[in-house]
This record gives structure tokens, sequence and C-alpha cells, in this order.
């Protein structure tokens, strides 16, 4: 995926992944991003894991909806997920750098649809994922 990023985009973006705790913890990188389209990246961190040592379904339900949101939000003052659902495909594994991408793949006035899809480092699908995102009405001027 190669996109023509904004450098304005990338690094609100990037700024917002710093602030937020919940993404900070995770050191995501984000790596593009541009109409509607963003590139994640990360190292799962060992306590991501579940019982039976793979990446949890519940983060990688996480990384999925934030790599949708920040996708939503490199074109519009963002939205709230409506409804996702994710398809969990073969294992994670902590130790493996995970790519996450996320792309528009319909729009109403007042929702965005996005695909996300995970990857390993040998290009295997971990999870598929489609979120609804309602728009936020756009923030008026200070």
């Amino acid at each position: 995926m190669t996109m023509a990023a904004k450098p304005s985009t990338l690094e609100m973006l990037r700024a917002r992944a710093r602030k937020s705790p919940v993404l900070r913890g995770l050191a995501l990188e984000v790596v593009e991003a541009a109409n509607g389209s963003v590139l994640l990246t990360l190292d799962p961190p060992p306590d991501s894991v579940n019982g039976r040592g793979f990446i949890h379904g519940g983060f990688l339900f996480s990384i999925c909806d934030t790599a949708c949101a920040f996708a939503c939000l490199s074109q519009t003052d963002g939205g709230v997920t409506q409804s996702a659902h994710i398809t969990y495909v073969s294992p994670g594994r902590v130790g493996e750098r995970l790519a996450v991408a996320a792309h528009e793949a319909a729009r109403t006035t007042r929702t965005q649809t996005f695909d996300a899809k995970v990857t390993s480092p040998s290009g295997a699908t971990i999870a598929i994922f489609r979120g609804i995102f309602q728009l936020l009405p756009p923030k008026s001027a200070p």
C-alpha cells in the first residue's frame, strides 16, 4: 500500500497515537495515512496473548478498530464505531511485527464503512475486520 499522505495528516494521527493511553502502550506506528486509508505496524506486547499463547482476539479487534478510526480521521473530523465484525483467520504470535491496513469501503452522508486486514511478516492474513462509523459533525471554528 503506497499513499500520498499530507504530512499534517500523518503527524496528526501519530500525535493521537502518542496521546492515547491505550495506544501509547502498544507502540503503534502510523506508517502511512491518506484519503481514507492507513497502515499501522506494531509488535504485540507479551501481555496480549490468550491462554493458548496466541494474540488475543480482543487485542486484534482493538488494533483493527483503531486503524479504521485513523482511516476515518484521515479525511473527516472522525467518527465513532457504530458496529463492527471481525473474522479471525489464523493465529498471530508475539514476536511477529503485525501490519494493519485499513481503507474506506463505502460512505453515506452520516456513516463511513471501513475494511481492515491484519497480516504477519510473511503476508499471512491473521484477521479481517469491517467497521461502520457514525460520522461526527464538523468541529466549529474557535
